[in-house]
């Protein structure tokens, strides 16, 4: 018990948050009579224009749980979750130090991306996404990493999400959700990186959490 508290207090606390949302949420579709029905992203029942469902106004609840539901709890959900505290936690740690709201910024970025293209597409649940734009800014963030997988192929951190998507191909598996998560996270690194080093910026980077939002994740620092 010891050990694994030494391992849930190491997880910096936006990550830790993420990570207990998704665990209950999988618990609770999983122990109790709520279902993914109740969980998925669908906008014409968060404005409540459904037909037949007087009485469920404003289903706000699915704009989080579409989000950060992984499944019941079960072997594919403890991975993703596994995948979901190392990604996570690596960038809250090295690349938004002392910067949570920064961070929560950065999540509430793509998820609203994701939202709107769930809106055109019908997407369900988005967390596939949410993991790809990670995945894209650490890559992005860490070029000279290499990615060693399962010990057979060992590629450049860059070339990933492209080895990614191939993989997902050649499996025959739904690569969509990579793309537009790849996708968001590139506009996401060129804006808030490359854009700030132009001569015309001076250095000034776009994306920053607002006062109140920082003042509020003031307590997280020095984690």
């Amino acid at each position: 018990m010891d050990y694994m508290y030494d391992v849930y207090v190491q997880v910096p606390p936006v990550t830790r948050c993420m990570l207990l949302l998704s665990l209950g949420l999988a618990c609770l579709t999983t122990f109790t009579p709520v279902t993914e029905y109740h969980l998925y992203f669908n906008f014409r029942l968060i404005k409540n224009l459904e037909v037949g469902t007087a009485g469920l106004t404003l289903q706000l609840w699915r704009f989080v749980t579409s989000i950060f539901y992984f499944g019941d709890l079960n072997a594919k959900t403890l991975f993703c979750l596994y995948v979901v505290r190392n990604l996570f936690s690596s960038i809250e740690r090295r690349h938004f130090k002392n910067r949570p709201a920064d961070f929560i910024l950065f999540i509430c970025y793509g998820c609203f991306c994701f939202q709107l293209v769930s809106v055109q597409l019908g997407w369900e649940f988005i967390s596939p996404s949410l993991l790809a734009l990670t995945l894209y800014y650490w890559v992005r963030m860490n070029p000279n990493f290499i990615v060693n997988v399962f010990e057979v192929f060992h590629i450049r951190a860059p070339y990933f999400p492209l080895f990614m998507i191939i993989m997902r191909y050649i499996l025959d598996q739904n690569y969509f959700y990579d793309i537009v998560g790849f996708t968001v996270g590139h506009i996401y690194y060129f804006v808030d990186e490359v854009v700030p080093k132009l001569p015309d910026t001076g250095g000034q980077k776009l994306l920053r959490a607002p006062q109140a939002l920082a003042d509020f994740c003031a307590p997280l620092h020095n984690f």
